[in-house]
């Protein structure tokens, strides 16, 4: 089947926005106690969701075990009890705060959920994952903030260990789910979502463009007015059958799609 320029344009488009907009975090440089650049392109930007005012933005949230409360402000430090200028803080009791962290020793970094899961039972995706690291000013504990890229905001306090790195004492692990936490949530697009916009805009162009060729200047009727028809009411088949097909020659898988051939493609 032959394609015209146009239809070949597109149909790369959209095989580079889908690629383009599941790609993997694999690094994310930082820019700030609050904001890092990842690889694909967007920026993950927390300053929409810290506290500005020396309060911390999630305060007093309960831990895994009783007893123990922590808050933490991204971005910028808030006092609570004796802690003074923190981003996290833990409360274990009446008039007892400890520093678990201070905003200028913030962290960026990309772990792998599975790796984190090892240091303590999480309900946190295995793919790599946007983490910040708080050191104390005594240096004796450490929080980690997990951050998710999700739709709603939502914080917890998920596990407290005796820190794997034997320079600290404590660990404190904090669960950050928030639009924020994708790339380009908090301001910025990710080039995914760039080029996704392209295709979009390519294709309505693209649409409107043809239809108005093909119904005014060729005077095609029905759905000959689409542009390159041929080819975009045979794309499903295709892909169905190159889908079949690469199915096939997965081992015990593409045992059950013998006698396939590419000819039949």
């Amino acid at each position: 089947m032959k394609l015209d320029f146009p239809s070949m344009s597109l149909l790369g488009l959209f095989l580079v926005c889908l690629v383009g907009g599941t790609h993997g975090i694999s690094s994310c440089t930082q820019s700030d106690s609050c904001t890092c650049k990842s690889d694909t392109g967007g920026v993950i930007d927390l300053k929409p969701l810290a506290n500005n005012d020396n309060t911390p933005k999630y305060q007093d949230v309960d831990s895994p075990t009783a007893g123990q409360q922590y808050s933490y402000n991204p971005c910028y430090g808030f006092d609570e009890g004796t802690c003074s200028g923190v981003a996290s803080c833990e409360n274990v009791g009446p008039n007892s705060y400890y520093d678990a962290g201070t905003p200028t020793t913030a962290t960026f970094a990309v772990e792998k959920g599975s790796d984190l899961k090892q240091l303590a039972p999480m309900d946190i995706p295995d793919d790599n994952l946007v983490t910040i690291t708080y050191t104390s000013s005594d240096i004796t504990r450490q929080t980690k903030v997990i951050l998710i890229c999700e739709g709603t905001e939502k914080f917890s306090v998920d596990a407290l260990l005796t820190n794997p790195d034997t320079t600290y004492q404590w660990l404190y692990i904090y669960v950050l789910r928030a639009p924020q936490a994708c790339p380009g949530g908090g301001g910025g697009l990710s080039a995914g979502s760039i080029l996704c916009i392209v295709f979009v805009s390519f294709l309505i162009l693209y649409l409107l463009v043809g239809f108005i060729v093909t119904t005014f200047v060729q005077k095609k009727e029905g759905k000959e007015r689409i542009p390159n028809s041929h080819f975009w009411f045979a794309l499903p088949i295709m892909v169905k059958d190159g889908t079949v097909f690469v199915i096939s020659k997965i081992p015990g898988i593409g045992a059950k799609t013998q006698g396939y051939k590419y000819d039949n493609i």
